[in-house]
């Protein structure tokens, strides 16, 4: 399975309509920026499309006075064979998406806590 894109659709933190973030075919994809750039957020979208140790909330467009906006958000992936599909925000997890695994400091802790729970 090959990772695409994310793409923002509406009211998805304060990330612009119709944003996405490519995936290199081969390699890591490094995403890097100044505060407020956006990591964080395409961070929170894809931890919600894929097997994550812990979910997040996807914050709405704080600076968006208007609430009515239903929040749609999308993950391009391929899968072997060459087809292309596509995930939507509030949508299942599809089988191919599981088996992506997503990790930063928050699922760390999330190690660590249970692992401390348990003993």
């Amino acid at each position: 399975m090959f990772l695409r894109e994310a793409g923002v659709g509406v009211a998805i933190n304060s990330l612009a309509e119709g944003e996405r973030l490519r995936f290199a075919q081969t390699g890591l994809t490094i995403v890097y920026g100044f505060n407020g750039s956006g990591k964080s957020g395409y961070a929170r979208l894809l931890r919600r499309s894929v097997n994550a140790r812990r979910d997040v909330e996807i914050h709405r467009d704080g600076f968006d006075k208007d609430t009515s906006k239903a929040q749609d958000a999308r993950v391009v992936y391929d899968v072997e064979g060459g087809a292309t599909q596509v995930w939507r925000m509030g949508a299942e997890h599809s089988a191919e998406l599981a088996q992506v695994r997503f990790y930063d400091s928050e699922c760390g802790r999330t190690y660590v806590d249970l692992a401390s729970a348990a003993a």
